[in-house]
């Protein structure tokens, strides 16, 4: 997913999806003060404007075709149906989830594990199309989505407080500021707002810290928390033990491992007044980004260490895990496992981590490289073959990042 971004006539560029209500207010005030106009910043000819009352930035013409990079370019119009579940709006930025699954607690556990065992998308697999339901998506696809649009609207944010990428513990944090604009299905109500005692339903997401060791007996399991209390307790979170042991497997067929420990784990779900029955854990890496596999969590890792250590939110470069098909490097075809933009160039890197070496896998391996290759210029190439045990290309991507950012503005 490309992050729209535009253009102020003093050649200024602009972030709306990072801005909150009160600073395009400003931005508002600014523009009629300065006698500033806005425009596309893809071709820097399309101009736009902003809404009094609500302040959305919206389109005031459209004469001239947008990059087929730019989410406002007709690839994107002709989204698939991936998108459909998890609807952001171009305007507000707000976002609408249908769901194939309850978010209330079921007393049949036979049909809600059957929808679990079937939403396996992403897990040590190539990124493709989950299974839908009418336009519908799971609660994991929609934990994963609410993930990646928080780390995005992280990465492009500026100010003081949002130079560097926040640690896991942060990031979890930052989540709040998905669910306050996250919708379900005809809920009123955002996801934040939902109360385990009014609502009988809560949205939880959390840090994983341990399991202690449950038995048959235990219709309840408490799991810890890396977040703690007033009285510096870390908070654990009831979970119903079939739930608990429904995420496990799910985690276990997803990273093909039991292993949790030494990593970055989330819990999240829904909750009713007792404890959670529905459970997913994720693997993040060190700074919150969901990750397919270990592989992905080092080049992750990697990546957000020398965005940090070189201070290049600051300079204008941007790093990011799309979740949206309809105008990527590849539009409707797969999603890349990373992208790096810019501000002032329309350039971006493609980051692939290849972690198997089966012939289904190495086909669409082929396949990715042949499409960046007779593609746009735009486009920088960055793929680690970890399944051949080659080191991570940090140099490489450092290099590539600051010969970009040395590059006059188009």
């Amino acid at each position: 997913m490309a992050q729209f971004k535009i253009r102020l006539s003093n050649r200024e560029i602009i972030y709306p999806n990072a801005l909150k209500k009160e600073e395009k207010k400003e931005l508002n005030d600014r523009c009629q003060k300065e006698k500033l106009k806005l425009f596309c910043g893809c071709n820097g000819k399309n101009e736009y404007g902003i809404r009094k009352n609500t302040w959305a930035i919206y389109p005031l013409s459209n004469e001239n075709e947008h990059e087929d990079w730019c989410p406002k370019s007709k690839v994107y119009k002709r989204k698939i149906i991936y998108n459909k579940g998890f609807e952001v709006d171009e305007e507000s930025g707000n976002v609408q989830v249908y769901l194939a699954e309850s978010i209330k607690k079921e007393n049949n556990g036979n049909d809600r594990e059957q929808v679990i065992i079937r939403d396996f998308p992403h897990g040590n697999r190539d990124r493709k199309y989950p299974e839908y339901h009418q336009n519908r998506i799971t609660i994991s696809a929609m934990i994963k989505k609410m993930n990646m649009l928080t780390f995005m609207h992280v990465a492009f944010s500026k100010g003081e407080n949002n130079k560097l990428y926040p640690n896991a513990d942060k990031m979890r944090d930052k989540i709040y500021w998905a669910e306050k604009r996250t919708k379900i299905d005809n809920y009123q109500k955002s996801i934040a707002d939902l109360d385990r005692i009014k609502d009988n339903c809560r949205f939880e997401y959390e840090m994983l810290k341990e399991i202690p060791e449950f038995s048959e007996k235990d219709s309840i399991v408490k799991l810890l928390t890396n977040r703690r209390n007033r009285n510096n307790e870390r908070v654990m979170v009831p979970v119903y033990r079939d739930a608990l042991e429904r995420a496990l497997v799910e985690y276990e067929r997803t990273y093909t491992t039991q292993n949790m420990h030494n990593r970055n784990i989330v819990m999240s779900g829904f909750r009713d007044i007792y404890a959670m029955h529905d459970l997913r854990f994720l693997l993040v890496n060190d700074f919150g980004l969901f990750s397919e596999s270990l592989y992905e969590v080092e080049m992750y890792n990697a990546i957000c260490k020398i965005f940090n250590e070189n201070r290049l939110k600051e300079k204008g470069a941007y790093f990011y895990k799309p979740f949206e098909y309809g105008y990527g490097a590849y539009e409707d075809k797969y999603l890349e496992d990373g992208i790096i933009e810019f501000e002032k160039s329309n350039k971006k890197i493609i980051i692939e981590v290849y972690g198997r070496d089966d012939d289904e896998y190495l086909e669409k391996k082929k396949i990715k490289s042949k499409i960046l290759e007779s593609g746009n210029s735009i486009y920088r190439y960055i793929s680690w073959n970890a399944y051949k045990k080659e080191p991570l290309p940090e140099k490489e991507i450092e290099s590539i990042i600051n010969e970009i950012l040395l590059e006059e503005e188009p």
